[in-house]
């Protein structure tokens, strides 16, 4: 099997096989394709960073959708090999592989395929894109502006570059918590599906060679050419999202000088997400 491994500004990693029937996906036989899509907070170029945003993204060819699921990046989880730990540790401990391990063991969900990407790689990608047009409030210009390179000037629907969407997509402070972060990282991701349905099959192939220049995966071309041809089909589909945990199964927490999230009932969120994802 011949597995893609683009790098951008980021660490080497040894690509790595899932194993069982993910080395083919012409094996799936559940009908849904799990990606999940890690944004990694590094800018170094020596150092793998930890996932800022932990979103898994499953192609539903069963129910006609694309499902969009946010993780809560300080979720208490169990580590395999590492303990006890917050999910956004098993990055920087053993990359993408030991995230995909980690989310499998916990909530038993099945991942076929991974993508990662830091944050230099996220704003070529949106900029590749043409950018995206996003409805903003006061408060979430007043945090792009004091951190992005170039100011929003007006509120409302506005079109921003990739380093003004980079911004809002980290932003946590202008409507309070992590969980409105990932809420708005889900409205990028449903932003970008959407630009996405909307290309051609050549535009959609110009695009897919500038978004593999910034990100590691295990993706192999051919299926991501196939998922090109088949875009008309996938414009039809239902684009839903979902959070875990929901807001009636956590309790925040400190351990060992961590604030965390923890779980009362881990059995109520793995079958929140397999009934979200797999519809069962």
């Amino acid at each position: 099997m011949v597995y893609l491994h683009f790098v951008f500004e980021g660490t080497e990693e040894n690509r790595f096989d899932f194993g069982d029937n993910r080395g083919d996906l012409s094996c799936l036989d559940t009908g849904i394709l799990n990606i999940l899509v890690l944004g990694v907070d590094t800018l170094a170029s020596k150092s793998r960073g930890r996932s800022d945003s932990v979103v898994l993204v499953s192609l539903d060819e069963v129910h006609k959708k694309i499902k969009i699921t946010s993780i809560m990046r300080d979720l208490w989880v169990n580590v395999p090999g590492h303990d006890w730990d917050r999910l956004n540790s098993a990055y920087p401990l053993g990359g993408a592989s030991l995230a995909v391990q980690t989310i499998e063991k916990n909530f038993g969900i099945k991942i076929d395929r991974f993508v990662s990407v830091d944050f230099p790689g996220f704003e070529k990608i949106i900029d590749s894109l043409g950018g995206l047009e996003l409805k903003l409030e006061k408060d979430e210009i007043y945090f792009i502006n004091n951190n992005a390179k170039s100011r929003v000037e007006s509120y409302g629907n506005v079109k921003l570059n990739g380093n003004q969407v980079l911004q809002f997509a980290r932003d946590r402070d202008s409507s309070g918590s992590d969980f409105d972060r990932t809420k708005r990282q889900r409205e990028v991701i449903v932003k970008v599906v959407e630009k996405l349905k909307c290309c051609s099959f050549a535009k959609l192939s110009a695009i897919l060679v500038d978004i593999l220049k910034c990100v590691k995966t295990n993706c192999k071309y051919s299926e991501l050419i196939g998922f090109c041809k088949r875009a008309p089909e996938y414009s039809l589909y239902e684009t839903l999202t979902f959070r875990l945990p929901t807001s009636d199964n956590f309790v925040d927490a400190v351990v060992d000088g961590k604030q965390v999230l923890k779980i009362p009932d881990l059995n109520k969120a793995r079958k929140d997400i397999q009934r979200f994802v797999m519809e069962i």
